[in-house]
């Protein structure tokens, strides 16, 4: 009998270039034209030490993530985090450079991403700094102001955004409402 360990796999792979920069365009029409179906909005907490004040963003943070992978079907999605280019960036062998007509020349690293696949449990990481949601290569709430980071089906065009110059926001097109019940660190609008 075989006794070795079965791994999930993560969930992320390498994408190509073209679907890239197919997704992109898409991504970039359908945001112009489209309302968000919702957006879910980060509020300050107040806490009696910055050790809880984080360790409650850790937790809430989690709770939306996992209700976010609810929401994404099982159907492969891209993974793109779009970087400005006005100043020095250190490039990755894993990263595109594209002139759009919107956004002028941008990098953009990206991946596929099938949340069915992907291995998020809980695990106290509350101290680690920085802190990271458990493996994701691109995480949904971006930590540049410089970095836009969406999440897009290419079968239904449904998209979650996250701009850099907002980011206290994180704007849903084609979802119905996201449910988080007994969070005081996210509000649904």
């Amino acid at each position: 009998m075989n006794s070795q360990l079965i791994k999930r796999s993560s969930g992320w792979e390498p994408a190509d270039a073209e679907s890239v920069r197919a997704a992109y365009t898409t991504i970039l029409s359908e945001t112009a034209n489209r309302s968000p179906s919702f957006a879910v909005q980060i509020h300050e907490v107040t806490a009696p030490t910055w050790a809880e004040h984080f360790g409650l963003f850790v937790r809430e943070t989690f709770s939306f993530y996992t209700e976010a992978l609810k929401a994404m079907s099982d159907t492969t999605w891209l993974a793109l985090q779009v970087h400005a280019t006005l100043h020095n960036r250190n490039q990755t062998p894993d990263t595109f450079s594209f002139e759009t007509e919107e956004s002028g020349l941008v990098d953009i690293t990206a991946y596929r991403f099938t949340p069915a696949l992907f291995n998020f449990t809980w695990e106290d990481n509350t101290l680690d700094r920085p802190w990271t949601p458990w493996g994701w290569d691109i995480s949904i709430l971006s930590k540049d102001s410089d970095d836009d980071h969406f999440f897009f089906d290419p079968a239904t065009k449904r998209i979650i955004a996250n701009r850099g110059e907002s980011l206290s926001d994180i704007a849903f097109y084609g979802f119905e409402p996201i449910r988080l019940p007994r969070l005081s660190f996210f509000k649904v609008k």
